[in-house]
This record gives structure tokens, sequence and C-alpha cells, in this order.
């Protein structure tokens, strides 16, 4: 049987690399607590939680028990389930945090961990689901192997349905509209900064309706804010693409007196996709720097 190509999953700090057929189907919560699933279509294939424990050490035995319990409850007592031996992990799992591996098996099969990173703090339980009888251990130790739950550089990774770009970790998502045709994330720091990033489908069908040299006019009339003077735009490219680095000052809701927005857009003819990243009371230069993160053609 071949082997499903494989892509990168990225949430809240969380990276994964998981099957590519397996899609985010929900997800609530911020950076320091949260949750996330995905499918693969049919099914739920991958859950992980995530916490940072403020007022006591981290107790991974106290989770895996209040976790087992849960399980028992749902399932009316019908659950099996088994501590695993920290060596079917790999090496470096090990090695940079305290982790315990555990199976259980019911109407569904699992496998999974709960985790504890010294470094920065959070504490994780993830874990892969299999249709009953299906378990395949080889590939819930690669994709659990493959976890991490913070980055060395100071840039987290988003990546969800193809789309895969890196923001300055000081910023934390705020909302995200994660709609057919066109992804957005807006990203808020606690310096009163923001930043968007979007992903536009289908960008030639949008480009009848607006040019892309028009694009910055109407991405402010979608942000619902108000112009102070006319935007300043520089027509260029971007990884031999077309674009349009831009500049305007606006004022409205969640806006300071008078903020100064700076993007820029690109459209990729291959793709027939728009991308777009804009900020504001950041540091110069940083939606180039963000821009240069997203892996897309």
């Amino acid at each position: 049987m071949e082997t499903e190509s494989v892509t990168g999953f990225g949430w809240q700090g969380i990276g994964i690399s998981v099957p590519a057929s397996w899609e985010l189907s929900a997800y609530h919560g911020a950076h320091d607590e949260g949750y996330a699933c995905l499918d693969d279509g049919r099914e739920m294939r991958l859950q992980v939680r995530w916490t940072r424990p403020k007022w006591k050490a981290a107790d991974l035995e106290g989770l895996l028990r209040r976790y087992q319990r849960s399980l028992t409850k749902a399932s009316k007592g019908t659950v099996h389930f088994d501590r695993l031996d920290p060596e079917t992990l790999p090496k470096r799992l090990r090695e940079e945090k305290a982790v315990v591996p555990f199976a259980w098996t019911s109407n569904r099969d699992a496998h999974g961990l709960v985790s504890y990173c010294r470094g920065c703090g959070r504490m994780v339980l993830m874990e892969i689901l299999f249709p009953a009888g299906e378990a395949d251990r080889s590939l819930a130790r690669r994709i659990m192997g493959s976890m991490t739950d913070h980055s060395n550089d100071g840039w987290a990774l988003w990546s969800v349905y193809g789309f895969a770009f890196s923001v300055p970790a000081p910023y934390n998502l705020a909302q995200a509209d994660l709609a057919p045709g066109r992804l957005r994330f807006l990203f808020r720091s606690a310096r009163r900064s923001w930043l968007r990033v979007e992903r536009w489908a289908l960008a030639s069908q949008w480009m009848e309706k607006a040019a892309l040299d028009a694009w910055p006019e109407e991405l402010l009339k979608l942000m619902r804010v108000s112009r102070r003077g006319p935007v300043e735009k520089n027509e260029g490219s971007f990884r031999e693409h077309r674009a349009v680095r831009f500049a305007a000052t606006v004022t409205g809701r969640g806006f300071l007196r008078r903020d100064k927005v700076a993007g820029v857009l690109w459209h990729c003819p291959e793709e027939d996709k728009a991308f777009v990243v804009m900020a504001a009371g950041g540091r110069d230069g940083l939606p180039d720097e963000v821009a240069d993160t997203v892996k897309a053609p």
C-alpha cells in the first residue's frame, strides 16, 4: 500500500506531522489553554489538549487518571486503558519532556501521551484515534514523536488546510475565519499592535470584481475602517508573482486614534490564490517578514 503523504499541522504553538488527509475540524481556547482536533473527512483521527499550570508543578499522573475516568464514564465502563513504557516513544521526546504514553480500546482504539515541557511550561494530552481493531502503533509513534509544543526561534507556526506561515511569538490569535475559499487570521500583541494573514482561493474570480491594485482599498473596506488620506501603493513582485505593497492611515473600532497600516499582497496564478499580510503598531517591515514565512508557491 502506498504511504500517504505527510503535512505539518500548526496551531497555538503546537506542531505535529500528520497524514495530509487529516484536517483541522474543531478548536477552542488560546495559547495557554486550548483544544484542537483533526479528522480525515469521515471521523476524528487526532485530538490535542494543552494547558499551562499556574500555581503548582505539572501533575501528569493526575491528568492521566482524570482522563481515564472520563473515558470510563463516557464508555459506561467498556474501555480498556493501559499505561505504556516511555521507551516506546522516540528518544528525542523523552529527553526534552516528562512524558507518559498510554493506549485504550473501546468502540475505537487510541494511542496517546501526556507530557510536560520544563522549557515552556506546557502540559499536553494528545491521542491518535483508529477504528476498532485497526490501531497502527508505528504511525502513532511517528506522529507522537513529531510533536513540538514551542519554537526555539521566537516564531510560532500556523499550518492548516495547506496554508502555513509563522508569526512572532508575542502575537496571539484574536480571531480566525476559516471559511471555504478564504482563510483569515487576526493576531494581537500586548502592545496593541495587530497582524492579519489571509489566503484567498479562486483569486481570479475576485479580481474580476476588483483588480489586484485595487485590493488594498477593498481590504480596508472589509475591515470597516475609515481612511485618513489616500492609500500609498507600490506595485512590484514577490516570489516572481505580481505584488502590491501598501500603506494607509486608518481609524475605527479596535484601533488607536490613528493607526498606520502597512501590508503586502500577491497573486499566484498557478494556484489561483492571493495572499495578504497586513500589520499596524508593530515594527517596520513586519508584513514582509511574515510573508517570507508563507509556505505557498
